[in-house]
């Protein structure tokens, strides 16, 4: 009885350069994702404009909002003025949870925060 060597099918260079082909496809396409991912990370944490003048807003401060309740914007202004809607009750640096930092703090009706690398929350009430 003789025995037949085993067959083996030896790939051809197309079946090489499928592979090599798909394997350069998925990598253009994780490098683009991650090109991407890190531009709009870049774009989140570097946003020019974030909350007008509340980086520069101090206890006893005053202010209107010019944004919405859900965006703010406020616009410091003299408490005498026509338009100081607010006032601020109180400025914790390095604060990020408005609703932790004002809850409790007597006069407060509202709260907005800012995080980043120069994190803070105000604490307003209304300008009487």
């Amino acid at each position: 009885m003789s025995e037949l060597p085993p067959s083996y099918v030896l790939a051809g260079p197309s079946d090489a350069a499928a592979d090599v082909h798909h394997r350069r496809s998925r990598l253009l396409f994780v490098g683009m994702f991650v090109v991407l991912a890190g531009l709009l990370a870049l774009a989140w944490f570097l946003r020019a404009d974030k909350t007008g003048d509340a980086a520069s807003l101090r206890q006893g401060d005053c202010f209107k909002n010019t944004g919405t309740t859900e965006k703010p914007r406020p616009e410091k202004l003299s408490c005498t003025e026509p338009g100081a809607d607010y006032s601020v009750v109180k400025v914790v640096k390095g604060g990020v949870s408005a609703t932790l930092e004002c809850s409790g703090v007597p006069g407060t009706v509202g709260a907005f925060s800012q995080v980043g690398s120069d994190s803070f929350v105000v604490c307003f009430g209304d300008n009487s």
